[in-house]
């Protein structure tokens, strides 16, 4: 919301879209465009958007690495057993706390540019 509002859109504007089905709220603070087709991340955005050390994790991450043909009907994501739970609308999500050892093992930051993807090891 606070990019929406420094970029001149009032909160009386944002409660307008909402009510004709033009954007979805996601999590107080955080929305989406209600028409945005759904890609091969549908759904890793809000989540890492709604909670920044958010890791996808499971069968998300197997699907998104093309390692299964399993299509997840949520997305699975880990975060770090002291986090507060954050309550999401959109999308259908499992949430999976761990302690932060297990948290930090193996976790892979993908950064997207045009078609190339590059991972990096976390330390």
């Amino acid at each position: 919301m606070k990019d929406m509002k420094s970029s001149g859109i009032h909160t009386g504007e944002i409660q307008k879209q909402l009510e004709e089905g033009r954007i979805v709220k996601v999590k107080p603070g955080l929305y989406r465009l209600a028409d945005v087709q759904p890609g091969e991340s549908h759904g890793f955005v809000e989540i890492c958007l709604a909670m920044p050390k958010a890791v996808i994790c499971l069968s998300s991450a197997l699907a998104f690495h093309e390692l299964t043909t399993f299509v997840p009907t949520s997305v699975s994501f880990a975060v770090p057993r002291s986090d507060k739970p954050v309550k999401l609308s959109y999308p259908p999500n499992e949430p999976y706390y761990f302690a932060e050892a297990q948290y930090k093992a193996g976790i892979n930051y993908l950064k997207k540019h045009g078609e190339a993807k590059t991972s990096e090891l976390a330390e």
